[in-house]
């Protein structure tokens, strides 16, 4: 009678890693304004597809289909055995890869004028 919450479609979800991985935000920087699903939803999904194996194909695809591509991270999230878990698992990373810490709007909502998002002092 309840089966809970519909799951977001792929296609949304796949627009918000794009967007994490094309402007080197952290997942958790994602605006929800943008209806992509929360950064979480998109890291989890990321996750799922590379538990299954599928993220490498979609990767390869979308490098050569988005003229863009060359803007995206796709190393960030690809398994180069380096990112193993101790039970051989692989492990996405949330954040980029920074040692700066960024006190900032994240570049996603700047450049969408969701300027509301800065924490106020």
């Amino acid at each position: 009678r309840n089966p809970g919450r519909k799951p977001l479609d792929d296609r949304a979800v796949l627009n918000g890693i794009l967007v994490v991985l094309g402007r080197r935000i952290g997942f958790e920087k994602l605006p929800q304004e943008l209806e992509y699903g929360s950064g979480m939803t998109c890291w989890r999904r990321l996750r799922d597809w590379q538990r299954a194996g599928i993220w490498p194909d979609i990767a390869r695809v979308l490098r050569e289909e988005i003229p863009e591509a060359r803007r995206i991270d796709f190393d960030r999230v690809i398994d180069t055995g380096e990112a193993k878990a101790e039970d051989g698992e692989t492990r996405v990373a949330r954040r980029p890869r920074s040692t700066t810490l960024i006190r900032q709007p994240s570049p996603v909502a700047m450049e969408f004028g969701f300027t509301a998002l800065r924490k106020s002092r």
